[in-house]
């Protein structure tokens, strides 16, 4: 059953909210439904929106967002929100694992990575820095990032040319890895098993923003011992709950983190 929004500022944020996440692609009375609002108050509340120039009107039953709101986009670095949600959670999944937790965004095809938290020996991976790039076809963090991009978008990226091997693992065949994003976009999870460095196994899964985009995803990289290899998959129910609470987080949701 949907939750009923009580104050007139709760109910403007919620429609706000839904306004700039869909764009104007759907007819409003259509997101009103959604929304467990009445329509002679989501009509009211609207008007009030394009009036103070966050919501914009397109046409006789569609609105969008508004100077106002696009403005301030623009001047917020989403990625520096990001990271700042994201490190406090990111310390305690690396303090609980024992793993280097990792938090990156997709830049120009690249990997940049906002977040790094050490994790402890002999479990840390020292690879990365903050502030860093890598290629993203190679990493688990760039495979979540690439299955959130359109499909135009990842065939300009598989096009662009010849991947370059880091590794005896790292995958370069386009065609395989475009079947290896397809599986990660269904099982929501990426690992790279090597591909980077041929001492690390990293595990990744992706952070959503409101309209379910994928924004930046989160990994925990581990050391490789071929006299004791890692079971990476152990780690992935606590780093799905991390991105949970950030992606929560991120939407104006609280989930409580577990002691």
């Amino acid at each position: 059953m949907a939750r009923t929004h009580t104050t007139s500022l709760e109910k403007s944020l919620v429609l706000l909210r839904a306004i700039i996440a869909d764009g104007g692609r759907t007819p409003f009375n259509e997101i009103v439904s959604d929304l467990n609002l009445p329509t002679s108050t989501a009509y009211r509340l609207v008007s009030q929106l394009v009036d103070a120039g966050f919501a914009s009107r397109y046409g006789p039953n569609s609105f969008g967002p508004g100077i106002v709101a696009a403005l301030l986009y623009q001047r917020t670095d989403v990625s520096a929100l990001v990271a700042r949600l994201a490190r406090p959670l990111l310390k305690d999944l690396a303090s609980k694992s024992g793993l280097t937790s990792h938090l990156g965004v997709l830049e120009n095809g690249m990997v940049t990575y906002k977040v790094r938290i050490p994790g402890r020996a002999p479990r840390a991976a020292g690879f990365t820095r903050e502030g860093m790039q890598l290629e993203a076809y190679c990493s688990a963090v760039g495979k979540v990032l690439l299955g959130g991009l359109s499909s135009d978008a990842l065939d300009d990226y598989l096009n662009e040319g010849a991947f370059v091997p880091l590794t005896p693992y790292t995958i370069v065949d386009p065609s395989v890895l475009r079947q290896e994003i397809s599986a990660i976009r269904e099982s929501g999870i990426a690992i790279d098993n090597r591909e980077v460095a041929e001492d690390m196994i990293c595990l990744a899964v992706p952070v959503l923003g409101p309209g379910g985009e994928i924004i930046a995803a989160i990994s925990s990289s581990m050391p490789y011992n071929d006299k004791a290899p890692p079971e990476p998959m152990m780690y992935r129910t606590s780093l799905e709950g991390c991105s949970q609470i950030l992606s929560a987080r991120l939407c104006g949701k609280t989930i409580a983190v577990d002691a």
